[in-house]
């Protein structure tokens, strides 16, 4: 009777190793594949963040080279209004100068119609005058 227990003493301590093996193999294979999924998402979770990457540094590499060609144009539009408001000066100094002139041209003009309106009228008597000369030259002969 007892090597009849020790045997089925044996016996439920195979089964009972077989099942814990069991058991422990199971435990493994569904940590195994909890392990491979999560490998999978982060790899995915991996390359959808490289992809946000490349998305931002393409978007990043964009705004710096419009960045720079704005900055150019307006490195170019800063001297060209230089350029600009030096002409601008310029034109006002030459605006004074020909207001000046004008005023001068004005007032010599202005002297000149004076003069002209004096001589006019020395005119109108040197030919009356000589009318008149002729008219007593006339009346003696």
């Amino acid at each position: 009777v007892s090597v009849i227990l020790i045997a089925g003493g044996l016996i439920v301590e195979y089964q009972r190793r077989q099942r814990i093996a069991r058991e422990i193999a199971l435990g493994r294979e569904v940590e195994r594949k909890k392990t491979a999924e999560k490998i999978v998402a982060l790899k995915q979770k991996k390359e959808t963040l490289s992809r946000k990457l490349a998305d931002a540094e393409g978007v990043a590499r964009f705004e710096e080279r419009r960045y720079n060609t704005l900055e150019k144009e307006m490195g170019d539009w800063g001297s060209e209004i230089e350029d600009i408001e030096v002409k601008w000066l310029i034109d006002q100094g030459y605006l004074e100068t020909c207001k000046v002139s004008s005023k001068t041209f004005d007032f010599e003009a202005s002297q000149l119609k004076s003069r002209i309106d004096e001589l006019e009228e020395e005119a109108k008597w040197c030919a009356s005058a000589l009318h008149r000369a002729q008219k007593k030259t006339e009346a003696f002969n």
